[in-house]
């Protein structure tokens, strides 16, 4: 990894090893669920590291910052200043933010994240950041000019500069190409077919490039698995009770944990008297 200021951080498997039925229940918490699995070998490289003790105490703070955000938590390291908070599109934590917060050296931050985000431990993962063209560093100090006017973060290209008498921010009038048809032959597996009709989706709905990892990553999917999930989506609950995920994204990073959630779901009955 180069700049870890570069990058926004995300727990992975949330759901399934930070939360429990009473957790995912309440908007706030005052405590964090942490598995207490000590033979590991994510654990045993951690503590192996010449600064391991200092890497597992930032990680333990790095839990109870994340499980301190609105439900439904998913253990993105940002912030948006306002509810819901801890969503991807939030403004990321940079090592020098949770520095200052902890009272800990930059150095020892940006260190935690790399060795947590290391493909031998992967504790974290560490998503390119996009940052605002001719902008400055931190998104709490993005001018409302310069929103809009994007590019990716560390992929080693140069920023587009934007057309000469032109602000940043201020994009002039593009004209746009007619939509491709959509081609006669799909070539979505029959997974992604079902995956997309829980969220009502078309079968030819393009998925983004994070809809693409997230499913490459989850790796295959059991039958059984995904029949109790489309049940448990299909049904009718309460709002109140309501904790199933919103995006076809958010599932699939968390899908053990729906999984978890469908088998356990018990639909109300109705009594007739």
């Amino acid at each position: 990894m180069s700049d870890p200021s570069s990058y926004v951080y995300q727990v992975l498997n949330w759901d399934r090893l930070f939360e429990n039925n009473k957790s995912r229940e309440r908007d706030q918490l005052h405590f964090v669920c942490v598995p207490n699995k000590q033979d590991g070998m994510g654990l045993t490289r951690v503590l192996n590291h010449p600064n391991g003790a200092a890497i597992y105490g930032i990680w333990q703070l790095i839990l109870g910052a994340c499980s301190r955000q609105t439900r439904p938590r998913d253990g993105w390291l940002t912030d948006t200043g306002r509810a819901p908070d801890g969503q991807e599109a939030g403004t990321p934590w940079t090592p020098e933010d949770l520095a200052l917060r902890w009272r800990r050296p930059v150095a020892e931050i940006e260190e935690t994240l790399r060795v947590l985000s290391a493909p031998n431990i992967q504790w974290i993962r560490a998503l390119p950041l996009k940052v605002p063209v001719e902008c400055p560093d931190s998104a709490l100090q993005v001018p409302v000019r310069c929103l809009g006017t994007e590019r990716e973060g560390t992929n080693g290209t140069e920023p587009p500069i934007p057309p000469e008498g032109v602000p940043c921010g201020l994009i002039p009038e593009l004209t746009l190409e007619p939509e491709a048809s959509e081609p006669d032959e799909i070539s979505w597996t029959p997974i992604q077919i079902r995956l997309n009709a829980i969220f009502k989706r078309r079968p030819t709905t393009q998925w983004s490039k994070a809809e693409l990892r997230a499913f490459k990553n989850l790796g295959q999917i059991n039958e059984e698995d995904l029949r109790l999930v489309e049940a448990y989506y299909a049904a009718k609950i309460p709002t109140e009770k309501d904790y199933r995920r919103h995006d076809l994204c958010t599932l699939l990073n968390n899908f053990p944990g729906e999984v978890d959630r469908a088998r356990n779901f018990k639909p109300a009955t109705v009594r007739c008297f």
